[in-house]
C-alpha cells in the first residue's frame, strides 16, 4: 500500500476527523486508532520473505491498469473480505 502524511484544512485526514466527530455526535462508535490514509496496491496472505522476493524481481513489477476500483475491506478471522463499491474503466490517452 501507499500512504500520505500530508495534512491541512482541505486534506483527507481533516475530512476523516470531521466525519468521525460528526458520526460520534450521532452515537456511532468510531475506531479510536489513528487513521492512516492509504491505497492498498496488493495483498499477500501469510509471511513474506522480502529478500527472496527482491532476488526474484517481484518487488519491481509493471502492469497495465485497465480500471480502478474503490473497495471496502472487512477483516475477518479467515482473512479479509472485499466488496467493490465503485469501478471506473480507464482509457488510453
Amino acid at each position: 500500500w501507499s500512504e500520505t502524511r500530508e495534512g491541512g484544512p482541505t486534506s483527507i485526514i481533516n475530512f476523516q476527523k470531521e466525519l468521525g466527530g460528526g458520526l460520534s455526535k450521532l452515537g456511532i462508535e468510531i475506531d479510536s486508532r489513528e487513521w492512516q490514509p492509504h491505497i492498498t496496491l496488493g495483498r499477500i496472505s501469510g509471511k513474506i520473505n522480502t529478500p527472496i522476493l527482491k532476488s526474484m524481481g517481484v518487488l519491481t513489477v509493471q502492469w497495465e491498469v485497465l480500471s480502478v476500483e474503490l473497495m471496502e475491506s472487512e477483516l475477518k478471522p479467515k482473512g479479509a473480505e472485499y466488496k467493490i463499491l465503485h469501478s471506473a474503466k480507464l482509457t488510453k490517452a
